[in-house]
């Protein structure tokens, strides 16, 4: 039986208002901002709620127990590097037996520009994991389990992409579980910016 080691007790208020805060800016700005591009749009949007989280995270003191106050140590560095080999093996073995799955990948077309590559790689790798994994995942692992936790964030994380997609999906389990195992925030985001980029780069050359 495996064993997981108890992460702190992440608070109720914390959770609560960076849901509605997350909810709020996703919405309200995407309204205010309508007139704008839509990659202008999600420019601001993600970095107002990246700046909402931090300042959230950093008034209940929760830097520290999010994994996200100190780099990763050398077992964790491994343990990503791990994963990551594990998921490039993976997608190429996909590409050998199938190469024209690259084409289903879905980036919209207005995000394979140059500030496309910034949310791509930057904003959205930080946003997303620090709500998917540092609050939603945590809080479902406290309420349910490790499992029940990997599998809910994992579809929450794909939902927020439009649809319960393959890519979005896969990408939320093992983000997840790289969270789990390495204790530590900046692993999964990294691996989250590795394959923004990886994906934005397949897009751009199609």
């Amino acid at each position: 039986m495996i064993r997981f080691r108890d992460w702190q007790e992440l608070p109720t208020n914390f959770f609560i208002a960076a849901v509605i805060g997350f909810a709020l800016v996703d919405g309200v700005g995407g309204w205010l901002l309508g007139s704008e591009s839509q990659l202008r749009t999600l420019e601001v949007v993600r970095a107002v709620e990246l700046l909402f989280l931090l300042l959230l995270a950093r008034h209940f003191r929760l830097f520290e127990s999010l994994g996200i106050s100190n780099p990763p140590s050398k077992k964790a560095w491994g343990q990503g590097v791990l994963i990551a080999a594990i998921c490039l093996a993976v997608v190429g073995l996909g590409y050998l037996a199938r190469p024209d799955w690259l084409a289903y990948v879905g980036v919209p077309v207005w995000l394979t520009g140059v500030e496309g590559l910034l949310v791509m790689t930057l904003l959205a790798p930080l946003v997303e994991e620090l709500f998917f994994r540092g609050v939603a995942y945590l809080m479902l692992r406290q309420l349910f389990g490790v499992i029940p936790a990997v599998v809910v964030s994992a579809i929450l994380f794909s939902m927020m992409h439009g649809s319960v997609e393959f890519p979005q999906l896969a990408g939320g389990f093992i983000f997840a579980i790289a969270y789990e195992w390495t204790r530590n925030l900046w692993i999964p985001i990294l691996l989250h910016m590795g394959a923004n980029t990886a994906v934005w780069g397949i897009v751009t050359q199609l």
